[in-house]
């Protein structure tokens, strides 16, 4: 007896719980007998005769629908039969006909393809020195502020996220971030 006066149960009390909860879960689980048949009624009898009938209705309407679709129609391409060739045209004709839409623009020179793949950071007497990480599609270069990118652009500076490039040539800047 332990505590409030009630009595702990035994292993013969578990055994006995459990048997009954075993049996109790055999006699819900089994399917029931099937009740006995009834007659069926004359209206349900009705019913199912002409849901038959819809039924074959329903297929001799489809059937004759089948067979008118069922003509030949010459098909509108073949790919067998090939069209009259058109006339060449004389390469002057080109020219002529070209010439007066084509005023082109003299497109701006591309930029190298630069990008920025990281940045390290040092401390050096007590401050941090940046070092930016740049692929140019044929090296891989560590540069810091002052340092040149290639022949066209110089290191103007190095932040924690970006680096700016200063071009040697006009002295436009452009600016490298780390692509989202």
């Amino acid at each position: 007896m332990i505590g409030l006066g009630r009595p702990t149960m035994s292993w013969k009390s578990y055994l006995l719980v459990s048997g009954v909860g075993v049996m109790a879960t055999y006699f819900v689980s089994t399917p029931v007998a099937p009740l006995e048949s009834r007659p069926v009624s004359r209206r349900v009898e009705a019913a199912q005769v002409q849901a038959a009938n819809d039924i074959q209705q329903l297929s001799l309407q489809l059937q004759q629908r089948v067979r008118a679709e069922v003509t030949f129609r010459e098909p509108s391409r073949n790919p067998f039969r090939f069209s009259a060739r058109p006339a060449p045209v004389s390469p002057m004709a080109e020219l002529s006909a070209a010439a007066p839409a084509a005023v082109a623009m003299a497109a701006p020179p591309a930029l190298p393809l630069l990008s920025l793949i990281g940045i390290a950071a040092d401390e050096v007497d007590g401050g941090t020195q940046r070092t930016a990480i740049i692929s140019t599609g044929q090296a891989v270069l560590l540069v810091r502020d002052g340092d040149a990118v290639g022949a066209d652009y110089k290191v103007s500076k190095v932040e924690d996220g970006a680096v700016e490039l200063k071009s040697t040539a006009d002295g436009s800047v452009r600016r490298l971030a780390f692509k989202p």
